[in-house]
């Protein structure tokens, strides 16, 4: 957490400021840690992926690995000593909120007085995980998802750790528990569960979610969140000019890798 703290404030000084010629390694090695951890968020992998995007304000996952690429790429123009280049990516970072969203991070994050996120929020939500290939789980929480996670794999240690496939943020869980177990009752095994065949079914899923909530007004942004990553999958470590987020391989397919529509302006 440190690195990436430090990482995050030598951006926003290069954010505010432009790029300083006498610290063009630092900025270096700043921008390839934060394209590392954009791309984490991104990617919606780890098991502390949505922790980490709330603190970083939930970008989608479009615009995590967008500012991830952006990152990569001024590295790069840092090494070769571009500061031109750098500058007008620094630019661009700038319209997509990537400042604001660093400084919530670095709010969210200090080790004294961190802003509190935001842990009385309704969600609806999907787990799943690897061990039980074929198996949703379909529940509501008032509070962080995380306690959610968390009870499932005390409950269920042997299948654990289960990870988040997907989740919204709705104004009425009752309503939206109803609404969605309606929408899967063809899927339905026992209370809370549902089954599916592959993962076209699963991602059909949740875009029939999405659009039943929408459709009454259920979802606090108007948009879903989304994973659609193995929950305990543990990816290799990358090096950050190893990352390359169009060769990322999911469990899903076609364009919602990085589609799916999610987040909140910081």
């Amino acid at each position: 957490m440190a690195e990436r703290r430090e990482a995050a404030r030598e951006v926003v000084r290069a954010l505010e400021d432009g790029v300083d010629p006498n610290r063009l390694g630092r900025l270096r090695m700043a921008a390839a840690t934060m394209a590392e951890f954009f791309y984490m968020v991104g990617e919606e992998a780890k098991n502390d992926w949505f922790l980490m995007s709330a603190m970083l304000a939930h970008p989608t996952s479009r615009d995590a690995y967008t500012a991830g690429r952006r990152f990569r790429e001024m590295g790069a123009a840092l090494e070769k000593c571009d500061i031109d280049l750098a500058n007008t990516l620094l630019r661009a970072s700038r319209k997509k909120d990537v400042a604001a969203r660093l400084e919530h991070f670095l709010a969210s994050s200090r080790p004294e007085n961190p802003i509190e996120l935001p842990n009385d929020a309704k969600w609806l939500y999907l787990f799943r995980c690897e061990q039980e290939w074929g198996v949703v789980n379909l529940c509501t929480i008032e509070g962080p998802l995380e306690d959610a996670l968390s009870e499932m794999d005390e409950i269920n240690p042997e299948l654990a750790p289960y990870g988040i496939s997907a989740a919204w943020q709705v104004h009425d869980t009752a309503a939206a528990y109803a609404l969605a177990a309606n929408t899967l009752q063809r899927a339905f095994i026992q209370t809370d569960f549902y089954d599916f065949r592959d993962l076209y079914a699963l991602r059909d899923m949740k875009k029939a979610i999405s659009a039943v909530l929408q459709d009454y007004d259920l979802l606090v942004t108007g948009l879903p969140f989304a994973s659609v990553s193995w929950p305990s999958i543990r990816r290799p470590v990358r090096t950050s000019h190893e990352i390359r987020p169009e060769a990322v391989v999911s469990d899903e397919t076609e364009e919602d890798v990085v589609n799916e529509p999610g987040g909140i302006a910081p």
